[in-house]
């Protein structure tokens, strides 16, 4: 029954690093697309704003991560029940 909070604790690590893709992601193609000339000031500050944004959002996720563990649910509880 202890697969359910590393399936769980696994998801959330995949989350992280999906958001903190998404904004080296967003630098990376505010920067090309500057350097092209195929954005303007506002397109590439809009990138590099949602970047930022998805980078604080797993940041702020790490830090949940390691100050609170994941409450058990009954599924996983170690009273014996349900095994």
């Amino acid at each position: 029954m202890r697969t359910v909070k590393k399936e769980r604790t696994h998801s959330k690590q995949i989350i992280g690093g999906v958001l903190k893709t998404v904004s080296l992601g967003m630098a990376a193609c505010s920067l090309t697309m500057g350097i092209f000339g195929e954005a303007d000031v506002n397109t590439q500050m809009t990138m590099l704003g949602l970047g930022v944004f998805t980078l604080a959002v797993a940041s702020i996720q790490d830090q949940a991560l390691k100050e609170k563990p994941v409450p058990k649910s009954p599924i996983e509880s170690d009273d014996g029940i349900g095994d």
